[in-house]
C-alpha cells in the first residue's frame, strides 16, 4: 500500500534529518544526547518542575504526530503502546541513564519530533557539550524558581509575563506556583485555533478525556465540554474510544486464553484486569467465536 501524502511529508522530513546527521563528523555521546533530548522535551513543556519527564504526555504527542507511520516498514517501534501503559517506548529507550546501541532511525524520529530542524538539534547538541553532566538536574530545570516567585508574589507580574521572562512554559510556572502556595490570578483558559485543532485530533483518535487533559494541560471538564459542543465530534470520539477499549480488552482476553488454558471462565474472571465482563456486555459474539468452549 502506498503511503499517504501526510506520511510522505513526515518521511521526507525524517530522511532530511538523517542525511544531515550522516554528514556530521561527530561521534555522539550517550550522556549528551540524553541531555539534548530532555531539553527538547523541556522546551515543549513536557518536563515537570522537578526535572522529571512527563513520559505519558510525550508518548501521546508522539503518537499523534508520527503514529500514522507505524505500519511503514522499519517504523514498528511507533506502534500503539496503549496495552503497555507502564512502558515508555522509544522515548524512554533514548533517555535512560545507561549506554546502548539504538537504531539511528529511532534517533532521527525523536529529533524530528522534538526539534524544528536538524540545525536546531545541532545547536542544542553543541550547547550540551559544555553542560555539566554531574549537575544534570540544574541543567534541565534551570535556576528559575526564586526569580519566578519574586516576579509573581512580590513584583505582582502576571504569571504569563513572568513565565515568558524566565523562559519556562506557562503551565510549568502555574504548577510550581500552586505547589508552593504562591497566590496568583487564575485566568480563564481561552482555546486558540491551534489548541482546538490539537483537541479535535486527540478526540478523533479516541483518547480518554483524562489523557487529553494531561497532554494539553487543560481541565478534563473543558475537554469534555469541547467534545460535547459538537455532536458529530462527540459521536466520532465515542466510536473510536469504543474501538480502542474493545481492542485492548480483546488483546487481554487472547493473552489469558493462551496462557491460562483449561482455566474456567470463573477462574479467568478472577484475574485482575481480565476485561471479560466488559466483553460479555459489549462483544459477546467475538467471545463466542474465539472461545466457544467457555460460552
Amino acid at each position: 500500500m502506498k503511503p499517504a501524502a501526510a506520511q510522505i511529508t513526515k518521511l521526507v522530513r525524517i530522511a532530511a534529518i538523517s542525511a544531515s546527521i550522516a554528514q556530521m563528523s561527530v561521534i555522539f555521546d550517550d550522556d549528551r544526547l540524553r541531555i539534548v533530548y530532555r531539553q527538547g522535551a523541556r522546551d515543549r513543556g513536557w518536563v515537570a518542575f522537578d526535572g522529571s519527564l512527563r513520559t505519558l504526555v510525550i508518548r501521546q504527542h508522539l503518537k499523534v504526530e508520527f503514529g500514522d507511520l507505524e505500519n511503514v516498514p522499519g517504523f514498528g517501534f511507533l506502534a500503539d503502546t496503549d496495552l503497555d501503559p507502564s512502558g515508555t517506548g522509544v522515548v524512554g529507550l533514548l533517555t535512560r541513564r545507561f549506554p546502548g546501541l539504538h537504531h539511528p532511525l529511532k534517533h532521527a524520529v525523536l529529533i524530528a519530533f522534538l526539534f524544528d530542524s536538524g540545525e536546531h538539534f545541532f545547536d542544542a547538541y553543541r550547547s550540551a557539550m559544555s553542560a555539566e553532566i554531574s549537575n544534570e538536574l540544574d541543567t534541565m530545570v534551570g535556576d528559575w524558581r526564586e526569580g519566578l516567585r519574586q516576579l509573581v508574589e512580590f513584583d505582582k507580574w502576571s504569571v504569563t509575563r513572568a513565565a515568558k521572562a524566565m523562559g519556562i512554559p506557562l503551565c510549568q510556572a502555574c504548577r510550581w506556583l500552586d505547589s508552593v502556595g504562591v497566590p496568583f490570578e487564575h485566568r480563564p483558559r481561552v482555546l486558540n485555533d491551534q489548541m482546538k485543532v490539537q483537541l479535535r485530533c486527540l478526540l478523533e483518535a479516541g483518547n480518554d478525556y483524562g489523557q487529553i487533559a494531561e497532554i494539553t494541560g487543560l481541565k478534563t471538564s473543558l475537554v469534555r465540554a469541547f467534545a460535547g459542543s459538537e455532536p458529530s465530534l462527540r459521536d466520532t470520539w465515542r466510536a473510536r474510544r469504543f474501538e480502542r477499549v474493545r481492542a485492548s480488552h480483546r488483546a487481554r482476553a487472547m493473552e489469558l486464553f493462551n496462557s491460562q488454558d483449561g482455566v474456567s471462565i470463573k477462574g479467568l474472571k478472577s484475574i485482575k484486569g481480565n476485561g471479560l465482563t466488559w466483553l460479555e456486555r459489549h462483544d459477546r459474539e467475538w467471545l463466542a467465536e474465539v472461545a466457544p468452549s467457555l460460552w
